[in-house]
């Protein structure tokens, strides 16, 4: 989408890399669930996920090992120049989700907790806010075509 920005100035740098006939291959992670996980775990203790993205909204996440596993594979599967390819867990997941399935791994309930926070920063802000539209998620299809099965939640968590 256009009005955000860090999202739309990939996909100008990938149609330039198109346009003038340079080779790339252009990996598209979803949202980093490591990233997530460490930015929460303090309130796993007191059995709460907070989260900006209502509860039952399907998102994209994969964890950075699982990208940088694809990125290096990248360099020597054939057949992928000029590929657009979308990278994400076998499925959406939803902060429910996520909160039930760390509820099982830690043993104890954790429950998502939706807060609202504008950061003032305005590509962040608008991220936020088209994540919410379940609009962010990929098809792997062609992450699972070049690189085999994508990850789980459950092993994941």
């Amino acid at each position: 989408p256009k009005h955000i920005p860090h999202l739309y100035q990939k996909f100008l740098t990938e149609e330039y890399f198109q346009e003038i006939g340079l080779p790339f291959v252009a990996l598209r992670p979803g949202a980093f669930l490591d990233q997530e996980l460490e930015r929460q775990k303090a309130g796993f203790s007191q059995g709460r996920l907070r989260t900006v993205i209502a509860p039952d909204v399907p998102l994209t996440y994969i964890l950075a090992d699982d990208v940088a596993h694809c990125a290096a594979a990248a360099l020597t599967v054939s057949g992928m120049e000029g590929e657009r390819i979308d990278l994400g867990m076998e499925k959406t997941i939803t902060p429910r989700d996520l909160s039930t399935e760390l509820s099982h791994a830690l043993g104890h309930k954790i429950e998502p907790q939706l807060f609202s926070a504008l950061t003032g920063n305005a590509d962040l802000d608008a991220f936020i806010a088209y994540m919410n539209t379940g609009q962010y998620v990929a098809d792997v299809g062609k992450q699972i075509q070049f690189f085999g099965s994508a990850p789980t939640l459950a092993d994941s968590v």
